[in-house]
This record gives C-alpha cells, structure tokens and sequence, in this order.
C-alpha cells in the first residue's frame, strides 16, 4: 500500500495458479502482493471497484438521486487510473484541468 509499495502481508511462493487475491489497495493498482499472484498465474483483482462503488454509494446517499453506475463505471475507473499513475495530479489539457466529468443518473 502507498506509500510501502515494496510490502506484502505473504511470501511471493504461497500463490498457484488455482486461486484468487483481492487487496483492497487501490494506489498502486498493482501492488506487490497482486504481481506475486499474477506470476503464480492466480487471478488478480485491485481495489479499484470498490472505490468506485463506495463513491457511487456515497452519491447517491448526499443527492437523493439514484447513479447508474454501468454508464459512469468506466469513465470513473479510467480517470481514477489517469489520476493515480499521475501521483494523484489530475490529467491536464495545455497545462488546463479536464473539465468534470458528466454523472449520469437514471431516472
């Protein structure tokens, strides 16, 4: 987890390549403990779902509006990773912030 990216709660050889690791760790997406899995052939899954879930939730708590959150999961999950690889400094345009990103609501 960011900022100990080189940790890992298991040793690299408990993996195979018939299980699955979740590290709820969403900065790095790949954290050592997922790569250990992926080279042992294992399924990988980040945090990154879960936060996007989590903010959706949240959302919809505060506005009263329900989000429908399988038109705006790929939006949010590209610009959360645009975000992260970029140390946390949002994507610019000619030194300008992207506008927000438009939030969809069902009706």
């Amino acid at each position: 987890m960011h900022p100990d990216d080189d940790g890992s709660p298991l040793p690299d050889d408990v993996f195979t390549k018939h299980m699955a690791a979740v590290d709820l760790v969403y900065h790095p997406l790949q954290t050592k403990f997922l790569s250990a899995a992926i080279t042992a052939g294992a399924k990988a899954i980040n945090g990154l779902g879960m936060l996007i879930h989590q903010g959706v939730a949240a959302l919809e708590l505060w506005s009263g509006k329900r989000l429908d959150i399988c038109e705006v999961y790929s939006q949010l999950e590209k610009e959360l990773k645009e975000t992260i690889s970029n140390n946390g400094e949002r994507a610019t345009n000619n030194g300008q912030p992207d506008e927000p990103s438009t939030i969809f609501y069902r009706r």
